[in-house]
């Protein structure tokens, strides 16, 4: 086999220059975003760092850091984790995290049915605390309330009940399975 010929000086550019595009972009994103993002913790410090840089050229300085520090990734991996960005995923969002978001949706349009599963599924769940955070969940929903602080706890309730989540709820496990990041 032969080995590939070795990258011109003009591809090498062009792929910094992507680099550089790409570090502008992670600059751009909020605080969120930038915690979400699958990179090392220094990346994404540096990237932090440079998103609170107000003037320009400390700005600029630190999207060249941000770039050096991106050479260790492959620039396929950049160009993926930009794509999702692009298409509004969220960037770390797990298997997990998907199945929970399945449990609630099944949970508040099917209660009794998705209950019993999810009894079976997960043992030790507080019933009583469950049709409470669902009821609340409810009437949240009808009143159509700007901050959802009872959906809210309804899925963190899910996600300490459940550390390995396994299952998928009933109603919608004819939905294609997801691997997990």
């Amino acid at each position: 086999m032969r080995e590939p010929p070795p990258k011109s000086r003009s591809q090498l550019r062009r792929e910094e220059d992507e680099r550089q595009e790409i570090a502008s972009r992670f600059v751009s994103l909020g605080p969120n975003q930038i915690d979400q993002l699958p990179l090392d913790e220094e990346v994404r410090r540096a990237i932090g760092s440079a998103a609170t840089d107000l003037t320009h050229v400390p700005k600029r300085r630190a999207k060249l850091r941000v770039a050096g520090l991106l050479r260790d990734i492959p620039l396929e991996e950049l160009r993926e984790i930009v794509a999702r960005i692009e298409r509004g995923e969220t960037i770390r969002s797990s298997g997990r995290e998907r199945l929970i978001d399945r449990w609630v949706e099944s949970l508040l349009s099917n209660e009794a049915a998705a209950i019993d599963e999810l009894l079976e599924v997960v043992p030790g769940v507080d019933v009583s605390r469950l049709r409470q955070l669902l009821r609340n969940a409810r009437k949240e929903q009808t009143e159509a309330s700007d901050a959802p602080a009872s959906g809210r706890a309804l899925r963190e309730y899910l996600t300490e009940l459940t550390p390995s989540f396994e299952v998928r709820p009933g109603p919608v496990s004819d939905a294609p399975a997801e691997e997990s990041r």
